[in-house]
């Protein structure tokens, strides 16, 4: 099983992750925010609570990955995660297609290897899981945004080989989704998700992160 107990869990990223969490609250559903991540920490904490597996948001609205290299040490390594899940990317195309700051995507790849072996030269035992960004064309999302979010999906993929870490695939799910019910029962603007998207992301990360199991004597949580 990917996870372990005690198993002390980061999720990262830009306002995707961060979906109103609320740091000051005690209680983790507050902490942890009103999507994807909440899910899934209520779904794992459930059903294994013998792993004592805690959860943490660390994902700030807006972030790119220059972002998350600057509050890096507060924000990651202070904490010390044993699994670190970044989720960052679409801001780049965000700002990109948008008239703001451009980022290329290789700079963009070279920011986030070096921000991988950062992590690891602190943390040389943490799992690395890395999430595709994703769009759907809703609002002013066009095909022209998608194309260029397809460069910084692609650095992602190759980061999590280079890396060893676990690839969650995002854009394949929601896309086959809106063939059935179009784009924006899961994203309500092409890019934040709706109730339905934010369950459709953690079912994605759990696909990829604790695959079903192949005979009788895996003991890995069913989806």
């Amino acid at each position: 099983m990917f996870l372990q107990k005690n198993d002390r869990i980061l999720f990262d990223g830009d306002s995707i992750t961060n979906a109103f969490r609320k740091p000051e609250e005690v209680g983790t559903s507050y902490r942890l925010g009103a999507g994807w991540v909440m899910l899934l920490a209520a779904q794992l904490q459930a059903e294994h609570p013998e792993l004592n597996l805690q959860f943490e948001n660390r994902g700030v609205c807006g972030n790119g990955i220059s972002d998350l290299s600057k509050r890096w040490d507060a924000d990651c390594l202070a904490w010390q995660p044993t699994v670190l899940n970044l989720l960052v990317g679409v801001n780049g195309t965000l700002r990109s297609c948008d008239g703001g700051e451009k980022q290329p995507a290789a700079q963009f790849k070279a920011e986030y290897a070096k921000l991988l072996g950062r992590t690891l030269a602190a943390l040389p035992k943490i799992r690395l899981i890395l999430c595709e960004p994703f769009l759907l064309e809703v609002g002013k999302v066009t095909a022209a945004w998608r194309a260029d979010l397809r460069k910084y999906q692609a650095a992602v993929r190759a980061l999590a080989q280079e890396y060893g870490a676990v690839f969650v695939p995002v854009q394949q799910p929601l896309d086959e989704a809106a063939a059935r019910t179009g784009p924006a029962h899961w994203l309500f603007d092409g890019i934040h998700p709706h109730a339905a998207g934010q369950w459709l992301i953690m079912q994605a990360w759990r696909r990829a992160v604790l695959p079903a199991p192949r005979g009788p004597e895996s003991k890995l949580p069913s989806r």
